[in-house]
């Protein structure tokens, strides 16, 4: 180890160093590869997002009124609900129900526990 000053010198490998054909080639591939899968994962990303459910509402119109978080199950059941789930603990017990109001282009999914609306859901179809 050669010392200039007191420092220590260190001899560094040529890192810009032209790469050959065979390694250009290479670097290629998994440059393409790469970009392939993050094409592939964006796009199944984006054909995904029309199926994700809003859970995010506090209340949603029907036909027979305004249901709201918080409501009894009283005022969905007036409302006249398309199909009626009985949702399980993992036990096999009773958690409530959920309610699916079909409208077009959308299903509108209330869950309902211990008598009052818990959560409403928006499901595009």
């Amino acid at each position: 180890m050669d010392t200039d000053n007191g420092a220590p010198s260190v001899r560094v490998p040529a890192l810009c160093a032209e790469l050959s054909p065979v390694q250009q080639a290479i670097s290629f591939t998994r440059y393409a590869d790469r970009m392939r899968l993050t094409i592939a994962i964006v796009l199944a990303l984006i054909l995904a997002a029309p199926a994700w459910a809003s859970c995010s509402l506090q209340s949603v119109r029907l036909p027979a009124g305004l249901i709201m978080v918080g409501d009894s199950e009283r005022a969905v059941i007036e409302a006249g609900p398309d199909r009626t789930v009985q949702l399980q603990t993992r036990q096999g017990g009773a958690a409530g129900y959920r309610h699916d109001f079909y409208r077009r282009g959308e299903t509108v999914q209330i869950y309902i526990q211990a008598g009052r609306v818990v959560r409403v859901c928006r499901v595009r179809d």
